[in-house]
C-alpha cells in the first residue's frame, strides 16, 4: 500500500478502508453533486452495482498479474503467491468427507493482506466509465445528471462498460441486486440494462429506497426513513442498556458513556450528509433523546434542558 500511496496508483474514487478517506467523506461529495445537478435543472440516475461474493471471487492468477503491473517489489509477490497457492477445500457431513478441491480465488476479508489486495484489483475499475462512479470496498455506485438522452446513453454505455470488466476479471455483479434510483422523480423515467453470462439482457430493477454506507437514499432526498431507522435503532439500544444496568445515575451515565457511545453515534452518524431542514425530523430525533434521559432517576423531575446540562449533553441541533 506505501508502494501504491508513494507512485500515486491508488484510485481517487476507492474510500474503502484507506487512511484519510470514510465513507462519510464520500458521502458529502456525492451529495454535493447531486444537489449541484438537482440546482442545474437536472435529474440524477444512480445505478447501485453489487458485486457477488466480491471477495471470494478474485481469482488469484488475475490478482498476481495486477499486482506485477502496479510494479509490486517481486518478494512481495512471491510472498502473496505463497499466501495464495496451495490450498484446498472439502466437504465434511455426518463423518463423511468429499474429495478436496484446490481453492483458485478468494482472498480472506481481514486486515493487511486480504483487504489490501481486493484494493487493489479492483483499482482500475472506475477508469472503464465517464459517469461519476465512487466506491468503499465493492460497493460500487455509478452516477450521472440527466438532461438529454445522449446522457441516458452514455450511463448506459457506462453500465455495459463495467459489465464486460466483470466479465473478463471474474468477480461478477449480481443482477438481482443491482439497482437504480431516480433523483427526483421525473415524467419519464428510462429503463438501464445489464447483460447475463448468457448474453440476455434484463432491465436494473428500479429503487425508491436504498441504504448507501450506512444512510438511507430515497429518491427525494428527505431523508424521512433514514431519520425513522435511527431513532428506532436508538430506542432500541437504549432499551436494552436499561435492562442490562438496574441503576441509571449521572456517574454511570457520563463516565461509562453509555449513551454517547452506543446511542447518539447512531443519531449523528453521517449527519454532514443528510443534515435536517425540516423541524419535524429533527423534533423525532429529539423525541428519542429525551426518551434517554429520562432514564437517569436522579435528574427525571427536571426539564429536558436542565437534565442535559447534569448530563453534560450538548443538544442534538
Amino acid at each position: 500500500m506505501d508502494h501504491l500511496h508513494l507512485n500515486n496508483s491508488v484510485s481517487n474514487k476507492q474510500f474503502g478502508f484507506l487512511k484519510g478517506r470514510s465513507a462519510e467523506i464520500q458521502m458529502i461529495r456525492v451529495m454535493g453533486d447531486w444537489t449541484n445537478y438537482l440546482d442545474q435543472g437536472m435529474t440524477v440516475d444512480i445505478v447501485y452495482m453489487d458485486f457477488m461474493k466480491a471477495f471470494d471471487k478474485v481469482p488469484h492468477d488475475h490478482l498476481l498479474h495486477k499486482l506485477q503491473s502496479l510494479g509490486i517489489h517481486h518478494k512481495i509477490m512471491l510472498w502473496l503467491q505463497d499466501f495464495l497457492n496451495d490450498h484446498s477445500q472439502a466437504v465434511l457431513y455426518n463423518n463423511c468427507t468429499s474429495s478436496s478441491a484446490e481453492v483458485r480465488s478468494g482472498v480472506p476479508q481481514a486486515p493487511v493482506v486480504g483487504l489490501s489486495s481486493f484494493l487493489t484489483f479492483v483499482n482500475d475499475l472506475p477508469d472503464e466509465v465517464s459517469s461519476m462512479i465512487y466506491m468503499f470496498a465493492d460497493d460500487t455506485k455509478l452516477y450521472k445528471g440527466i438532461s438529454k438522452n445522449a446522457d441516458r446513453q452514455q450511463l448506459q454505455s457506462d453500465i455495459d462498460n463495467l459489465v464486460t470488466w466483470s466479465t473478463k476479471w471474474k468477480p461478477l455483479f449480481n443482477l438481482d441486486k443491482c439497482k437504480v434510483m431516480t433523483l427526483v422523480h421525473p415524467p419519464d423515467v428510462s429503463d438501464y440494462t445489464m447483460t447475463q453470462n448468457d448474453g440476455k439482457h434484463i432491465s436494473v430493477q428500479r429503487s425508491h429506497l436504498e441504504r448507501d454506507l450506512g444512510i438511507m437514499i430515497d429518491s427525494e432526498l428527505n431523508f424521512s426513513e433514514h431519520i425513522r431507522m435511527v431513532s428506532k435503532k436508538a430506542n432500541g439500544i437504549m432499551a436494552v442498556v436499561k435492562k442490562t444496568f438496574t441503576c441509571l445515575d449521572c456517574e454511570c451515565f457520563n463516565f461509562n458513556l453509555l449513551y454517547k457511545s452506543l446511542v447518539r453515534r447512531h443519531l449523528e452518524y453521517g449527519v454532514t450528509t443528510w443534515f435536517l431542514y425540516k423541524m419535524k425530523a429533527l423534533k423525532l430525533l429529539k423525541k428519542s433523546q429525551k426518551r434517554v434521559t429520562k432514564q437517569v432517576k436522579q435528574i427525571r423531575h427536571l426539564s429536558y434542558s436542565e437534565r442535559l446540562k447534569r448530563l453534560n449533553l450538548p443538544t442534538l441541533r
